[in-house]
């Protein structure tokens, strides 16, 4: 602390020590008061001066070292989007095939479904034939060869439909990609995409000028359900990456 700030300093300090005596009961204390208020303002503006510089220097010096971060940071920044894309590409992929998997899945199980009732009926039809036979044979004492090739029919009917349930291969559907750290979430986000349509503002909130990054907090607040001329709500997918 140079000569200098040490002055300004116990300036400082006997001015408060001194306002804090002040009482004002007369018009001549009034004025007195007004005059220690611009003795006041004064040493306010000799600290201001004072400081000025090495602010300044200060200010200077960290946007210094600001840029030379952003030097170092922006190839990194860059790196990194360029491999969340790759990552992301891959991902949708996956989940498209995965989709698409499930939609065959569903196929399979209403096919399966289909077929399984298909051979509830032939057999059904089968016991019915059998017991029409059974009550043919009490009372002739035989079944005749229509009936013996009808219930060949039937039960030929029963172990297709059976096989044919058999037939309805399981369809695997694999995990969605994961990588050690990282997580993948779906978020809202807005899209402009007639800038005439919209609105000054929306749900009591001014977006006008269009403010795209107003938009999209609006759509994540209101997870898309907000209706508003002009621009569409949509999802995207968003990865974090934890290192510890």
């Amino acid at each position: 602390m140079n000569d200098n700030e040490i002055t300004l300093q116990q300036t400082a300090l006997s001015l408060r020590a001194s306002a804090e005596s002040v009482t004002i009961t007369t018009q001549l204390g009034y004025d007195e008061a007004n005059l220690f208020r611009r003795e006041i303002k004064s040493t306010i503006n000799k600290v201001s001066e004072y400081w000025k510089p090495l602010k300044d220097a200060a200010y200077a010096q960290h946007k210094a070292i600001v840029a030379r971060e952003a030097d170092m940071l922006t190839p990194l920044k860059e790196a990194d989007k360029a491999v969340e894309s790759s990552m992301l590409t891959y991902y949708r992929e996956q989940e498209r095939i995965r989709q698409e998997l499930e939609r065959e899945r569903q196929r399979q199980e209403a096919v399966a479904r289909r077929r399984e009732e298909d051979a509830r009926r032939a057999a059904e039809e089968a016991a019915r034939l059998a017991a029409e036979a059974a009550q043919a044979q009490e009372e002739t004492g035989e079944i005749d060869e229509d009936t013996v090739g009808i219930l060949q029919l039937a039960q030929a009917e029963v172990d297709a439909a059976s096989a044919a349930v058999m037939d309805v291969e399981p369809v695997y559907i694999p995990a969605a990609p994961k990588a050690f750290g990282m997580s993948v979430k779906k978020v809202w986000r807005a899209r402009v995409y007639d800038a005439k349509l919209v609105p000054i503002s929306i749900a009591g909130i001014e977006i006008r000028p269009i403010d795209e990054k107003l938009l999209n907090r609006l759509a994540v607040s209101s997870q898309g359900k907000l209706e508003c001329p002009g621009v569409e709500w949509y999802q995207e997918e968003q990865t974090a990456v934890r290192l510890s």
